[in-house]
């Protein structure tokens, strides 16, 4: 569990607002979008149409919400597992405790699906490239703002962002990295959880 205690007090708001960004830059990385990583399960004649068939229309869009995140999870972390200590976190694998913060939200919106923000449900019929970066830079910059200082290093970008108290805004400041990254060639953000000097 991480060390930080604010993690577990984020509001509601302040999580929805960061599954929103994760789930913007989630299927933005999809094939026909950026191609960092290929689920196909945002694909509305491809994984879309089996999970309406299987779950039914209104848990479908957490079944492709929870599927974009954990390829995108799986993906970061093979990355992460390449850097040294200290422990370093990422947008889709962020701090044991904010994590488990995510996690429950989902969870709560799988009991109670008519509470899913609709903003969050738009996400996933998205159609362009453009669309997406849009979605994301208005999620990146609706969130309280944190100063980062970045350095480029050979696992990626390494942001001086850690502190779970500012959690929406390292995920904006993570997102921002992601909308440099290049089709085909996924860039890893990433911070520590205590912020370098």
């Amino acid at each position: 569990m991480s060390s930080n205690p604010s993690v577990l007090s984020q509001t509601d708001e302040q999580l929805d607002a960061i599954i929103a960004i994760q789930i913007s830059v989630a299927l933005l990385g999809e094939r026909p979008f950026r191609f960092w990583w290929n689920s196909d399960i945002a694909d509305v004649d491809g994984g879309t149409d089996l999970l309406q068939r299987l779950v039914g229309d209104e848990m479908a869009p957490l079944a492709v919400i929870e599927g974009l995140l954990l390829t995108a999870r799986r993906t970061e972390e093979r990355l992460l597992a390449e850097i040294p200590a200290p422990q370093a976190y990422s947008l889709f694998s962020p701090e044991p405790g904010l994590r488990l913060a995510l996690q429950r939200r989902l969870r709560h919106f799988k009991r109670y699906p008519e509470e899913l923000p609709a903003e969050i449900t738009s996400l996933i019929t998205r159609k362009s490239d453009e669309d997406l970066v849009a979605a994301i830079e208005g999620y990146a910059g609706g969130v309280e703002g944190v100063a980062v200082a970045e350095e480029q290093t050979r696992f990626g970008i390494e942001l001086a962002a850690g502190g779970a108290h500012r959690a929406p805004g390292v995920a904006a400041a993570l997102a921002r990295v992601a909308l440099r990254a290049p089709r085909g060639a996924f860039t890893l953000g990433y911070y520590r959880e205590t912020t370098r000097g």
